[in-house]
């Protein structure tokens, strides 16, 4: 009896010929028609400077040279500092001049891919990092980081 509804039950779920049949000529009738074009990622619009926030820390460079000015590109905060070099190397690959440095407090590391005197310069070389990498959602997460000296 058992045996019997388990092989109805399995027999029932077989797709059935008319259904291969009617996706064949959905599939058919669609041939000639185009399909819609993948959307272009755009880059991001670029941020006005009196808009931006900037976070202030206290930090110090672990990797990487230590000239850092007062305002910071971050475009990558980690927890562990082989992921944080590992993001410095290849931003260095690619030419960036970047650095690691640790939020003793937060405990995290902070990947710095540019650096700049005042807010504008910061600004508009966060924006340019933006557009360089607009297909890349993490690095449209970067922020100013202002570096406090005044422990």
């Amino acid at each position: 009896m058992i045996l019997y509804c388990g092989l109805f039950l399995l027999s029932g779920c077989k797709t059935t010929e008319s259904a291969y049949r009617m996706a064949y000529e959905k599939a058919v009738s669609n041939n000639g028609t185009t399909s819609p074009a993948p959307a272009v990622q755009q880059a991001p619009a670029p941020a006005p400077v009196e808009e931006v926030n900037v976070r202030s820390e206290y930090v110090k460079t672990v990797t990487g040279t230590d000239d850092l000015d007062h305002f910071n590109v971050v475009c990558g905060s980690f927890g562990l500092k082989t992921n944080a070099d590992a993001l410095c190397k290849s931003l260095s690959d690619q030419g960036y001049q970047s650095r690691v440095v640790y939020n003793e407090s937060a405990r995290t590391y902070r990947v710095i891919c540019a650096t700049a005197d005042t807010k504008a310069g910061a600004v508009e070389a966060m924006n340019a990092f933006k557009n360089k990498f607009a297909d890349n959602p993490d690095f449209q997460k970067s922020w100013i980081l202002y570096k406090r000296d005044d422990r």
